[in-house]
């Protein structure tokens, strides 16, 4: 029995070993888009190579403010950023952070105010008043009496800013 046991320990270190390189070499930057011009020229792209994306955070009170800012700029954003590093992207990821003042239509406004500067993705609407005041979270679909959904609205080739609680676009 001891040298079944020992026969299986060394058999799984044996097989680690082997495993790991034998392994293929991750690709650095992840992944890429890859255009040919010409007669089978190839050029590697990565798609938001030395860009800087924004989120927005709106916390619903002063108090949520305290906690919520630094949670975010010490913590969060710093993760995102050693991790794009670490994966060899050239993306840097910032937060943009505001207050709601425990307001429903404060924070409408901070929402209309990210989106007017182009942040399209924002974390906030932590009270149930907050996310109703959102336009597009208030017109939830209803069913008929047959039960079937209504169609989707169409939906614009604009970006939108994606509210984070629902997963619903809002609209400026």
């Amino acid at each position: 029995m001891t040298l079944a046991i020992v026969l299986l320990v060394a058999g799984l270190i044996v097989g680690g070993g082997i495993g790991y390189f034998a392994a293929p070499a991750p690709t650095p930057g992840g992944s890429v888009t890859v255009t040919v011009t010409g007669a089978g020229t190839v050029v590697k792209e990565a798609p938001l190579k030395g860009a800087t994306v924004k989120f927005g955070y709106i916390a619903s009170s002063t108090t949520g403010l305290e906690t919520g800012k630094p949670y975010h700029e010490q913590i969060v954003a710093p993760g995102l950023n050693e991790y794009a590093d670490l994966m060899g992207y050239d993306v840097s990821f910032e937060y943009l952070i505001d207050d709601a003042t425990g307001q429903a239509q404060v924070h409408l406004e901070k929402i209309q105010g990210f989106k007017s500067t182009g942040v399209t993705i924002v974390e906030g609407g932590g009270w149930s008043s907050q996310a109703q005041a959102e336009p597009s979270a208030t017109a939830t679909p209803t069913r008929s009496s047959s039960g079937a959904a209504p169609p989707h609205p169409q939906r614009s080739q604009s970006p939108t800013t994606t509210c984070i609680a629902c997963a619903r676009p809002i609209q400026p």
